[in-house]
């Protein structure tokens, strides 16, 4: 790992975030579960569709796992939509939900952007070229003849669709015509529509584009959004679906129960391979499973998620999947690697003593209320104490700790 992305992995560990690239390079003990998110992926392929669940306390390292998975998830040239349930994003409003996935569709090749406009164009360029490889040397197609069967390309691909969701159909067919004419402010209204944004009704009544996401056409859209994926060349769509537990804090048990139908839509569909090529990951705390108000409360739920956990012979292959504090051998070698990081980015005067590392998890353990060690407390209290043992030589890292435990 080269030194900047050093340096922005160890920023976001001292600001209680999970890096957003690099997570791969102090992963420790978490192969067995990428190896089975991995595989679920693969088996996506083939219009297939499943998903998984990851529960784990706050802290005990879910993000960080769906951010190494994310990495794998792009290598294998799939695309990712990473959204966080909460009061924008709400479950019990499918509509909602789906504007947000759409927004945070993210492609391998340029994940900091939206991912929606670059699809659009790609998914374009490929039926242009179609029609260029249909020419010939002598006899080269017309500005109009290209039009004419670049539309009928068009209509072609998505003859298929039409009954599936004629507004979003009707929405790429309309993309097609604003690119062509060069109509930009077609073009964004376009993007805008699909994203779920309000467009002006003359605006819309101008280009062609009919109805608009609601809980109805939600699920359709997201039918078509696999079908726009899958054709431009995609492995799959990832959807990962942060703070499930924030449903616990709706208002209402009516809000709460629609919010588990929807969920609980979402897995038989995806028993059905009705979302194609799709991978749905959950993650949320264990008080969805104990909580009244989460899966206890809503039995079609919790009977399809239940299962008989065996902590010494864990069965990774269950819709759960469990996140549990590390041990001292897993905080050891994930310290180890962000020491390494750590000199790597700042001057040190003189390395640390061989087995402080050690002794420090051992004293951080001991000092703790609960005694156990999550991910993200653990980390930001060591890349505070070695920012400052890097800075001031003489700062004793072991006293210092347990003088802070004990405030």
């Amino acid at each position: 790992m080269s030194k900047q992305p050093a340096f922005y992995l160890l920023q976001a560990i001292r600001n209680g975030t999970v890096p957003r690239f690099g997570t791969q390079n102090i992963a420790t003990g978490i192969d067995q579960q990428l190896d089975e998110l991995s595989t679920l992926l693969d088996s996506v392929s083939n219009r297939h569709s499943l998903y998984k669940w990851i529960i784990g306390e706050y802290g005990s390292g879910k993000t960080f796992l769906t951010m190494a998975f994310q990495e794998i998830a792009f290598q294998k040239k799939a695309v990712v939509s990473m959204v966080t349930i909460s009061q924008e994003t709400p479950l019990h409003k499918f509509e909602d939900f789906y504007k947000s996935v759409i927004q945070h569709v993210t492609l391998p090749e340029s994940p900091l952007i939206s991912g929606l406009p670059i699809l659009l164009e790609t998914w374009l360029l490929q039926l242009e070229n179609q029609v260029k490889e249909k020419g010939t040397e002598a006899v080269k197609p017309t500005p109009a003849e290209s039009k004419q069967q670049l539309k009928k390309l068009v209509n072609d691909s998505l003859s298929q669709l039409g009954q599936t969701d004629r507004g979003f159909t009707r929405a790429l067919q309309a993309y097609y015509e604003a690119r062509w004419s060069k109509d930009n402010a077609a073009i964004h209204a376009v993007i805008g529509w699909l994203k779920g944004e309000k467009i002006p009704y003359a605006l819309k009544e101008r280009i062609g584009l009919v109805g608009e996401v609601n809980r109805q056409t939600a699920y359709s859209h997201l039918q078509v959004l696999l079908f726009l994926i899958q054709s431009v060349g995609y492995h799959s769509l990832v959807i990962i679906i942060d703070e499930v537990e924030s449903l616990l804090r709706l208002r209402t048990q009516s809000q709460r129960q629609v919010a588990y139908d929807n969920i609980r839509y979402i897995l038989d569909e995806c028993s059905k391979d009705h979302f194609p090529n799709c991978f749905f990951l959950f993650c949320g705390t264990p008080t969805l499973l104990d909580d009244t108000h989460g899966f206890p409360g809503f039995p079609a739920l919790l009977d399809r998620l239940q299962s008989n956990r065996e902590t010494n012979f864990e069965n990774y292959r269950l819709p759960l999947l469990f996140i549990d504090p590390w041990d001292e051998e897993k905080a050891y070698q994930v310290s180890q690697k962000v020491y390494q990081l750590h000199q790597q980015v700042y001057q040190w005067a003189s390395p640390l003593p061989e087995d402080i590392l050690q002794q420090y998890i051992r004293c951080y353990l001991n000092a703790s209320k609960d005694k156990k060690l999550y991910p993200r407390q653990f980390l930001k209290c060591l890349v505070d104490h070695l920012d400052k043992k890097q800075q001031y030589p003489d700062y004793d890292i072991l006293s210092s700790l347990e003088t802070q435990f004990q405030e």
